[in-house]
């Protein structure tokens, strides 16, 4: 049985998508891109797999970890997501980008609070998140 989406992960799966085509690093496409697609494929699974063999390679890099905690949501692994996300707002903290999924997925979960303080980072680390 496929449980329905809840339009909050809809929001951060598009976020996330958004996000993730605005990065700038020279090799991402090469890097990046494949989990990305899998992502968009709806093959969450699979992106997850290919995350975690690169992050394996390469345990700091941000976007990497963030393409996990995307995959690790949208494979319904809600808990994994918030540390995945929590921890890059720890390495990272100018980063808008984890606040952001952490905001969203608190919302989830009915964690007002916490989602908006969440934003309020996201906000602090990127005004334009506020609009």
């Amino acid at each position: 049985m496929k449980h329905a989406r809840h339009p909050l992960a809809q929001l951060l799966r598009v976020t996330t998508l958004s996000a993730l085509l605005g990065m700038s690093l020279a090799h991402a496409a090469d890097d990046y891109s494949d989990i990305t697609q899998l992502l968009r494929a709806g093959k969450a699974q699979e992106a997850l797999t290919k995350a975690d063999q690169r992050i394996a390679g390469n345990p700091r890099d941000p976007q990497l970890r963030f393409l996990r905690g995307v995959a690790q949501a949208d494979t319904g692994k809600q808990v994994e997501a918030i540390a995945t996300f929590t921890k890059l707002t720890e390495d990272y903290p100018e980063l808008p980008e984890p606040y952001n999924n952490l905001a969203v997925l608190y919302a989830n979960q009915n964690q007002l609070d916490k989602a908006r303080a969440a934003l309020e980072m996201a906000i602090r680390t990127n005004p334009a998140y506020a609009t």
